[in-house]
């Protein structure tokens, strides 16, 4: 379970810092457009909620299990868990329609699934912090009748 685990961390990890570099270097303008390179507050809008997601997908698990934080971090994977699956079900509409290719069923279940999972991986995470630890030196009922 523990390389499940590392393997949804690292596959956000991993798309987080694409997205928030991408994001970045298109507000920069280092990535080229095919027209007139658009104002610099046009490119910060439309690469603002690229860059917001893959911050949160970069935010480490561990510190939001409780409290306000995790709240906040369940609200962001939500939203980001909503906009992929709407993102995912217009690509494989678009493909159904004839106007994409085949290959973006496999890309949009890919980049819906990564954020799922780790939207039930913070789910797990949350509900094993909260139970009370085992502790296996408390008598139990069995200890009691001997």
């Amino acid at each position: 379970m523990k390389a499940f685990r590392v393997s949804v961390r690292i596959a956000a990890w991993l798309l987080g810092l694409f997205v928030l570099v991408s994001g970045a270097m298109a507000v920069l303008g280092l990535i080229p457009y095919s027209n007139e390179m658009p104002h610099w507050r046009s490119r910060l809008v439309s690469s603002l909620p690229s860059m917001v997601s893959g911050v949160v997908l970069l935010m480490p698990m561990s510190r939001f299990l409780f409290g306000r934080r995790y709240v906040f971090l369940a609200v962001a994977y939500c939203a980001l868990v909503s906009a992929t699956a709407v993102m995912a079900a217009l690509g494989i509409h678009d493909y159904v329609g004839g106007s994409k290719h085949w290959g973006v069923i496999p890309a949009s279940l890919v980049f819906f699934a990564i954020p799922f999972s780790n939207a039930l991986l913070l789910w797990r995470l949350h509900r094993g912090a909260a139970r009370a630890p085992n502790n296996a030196m408390q008598a139990t009922c069995e200890d009691a009748r001997a």
